[in-house]
């Protein structure tokens, strides 16, 4: 979006994915470390609350102050509908608990993104 390139979206934009600012994922990792294992455990980290696919470029577009040129295509043979992590063990044992909302995550991203793209001219 910042080099007013099309983006590509697959199907009607309507799948959901988990999508997780960096730091609450970093947060069950540094608790998983502290987590006594004797083999090896899995945590399931992320939000647990899907987002659209076309809500997030959305949210993309009022962070970033610009309009996505968007090329529509087909689903993708195989792509699931939504997914997101179910947290229930990953709160019981770790203390996980995300708590950082996608349009503030989003805002951080793209102040970033700003400044990195601010710095290359």
């Amino acid at each position: 979006m910042l080099e007013d390139k099309e983006i590509t979206l697959f199907g009607s934009g309507h799948s959901a994915r988990d999508y997780t600012f960096v730091g609450d994922i970093i947060q069950g990792v540094k608790a998983s470390l502290d987590y006594p294992v004797k083999d090896h455990e899995i945590f399931n980290l992320g939000n647990s609350y899907p987002i659209k696919l076309i809500e997030l470029v959305e949210m993309l577009e009022e962070a970033l102050g610009l309009k996505a040129r968007i090329r529509w295509e087909k689903d993708q043979p195989g792509d699931v509908p939504i997914t997101y992590a179910d947290l229930i063990k990953s709160r019981k044992l770790l203390g996980y608990n995300p708590d950082f909302p996608i349009k503030e995550g989003l805002k951080v991203f793209a102040e970033w993104m700003l400044g990195r793209k601010k710095e290359e001219y």
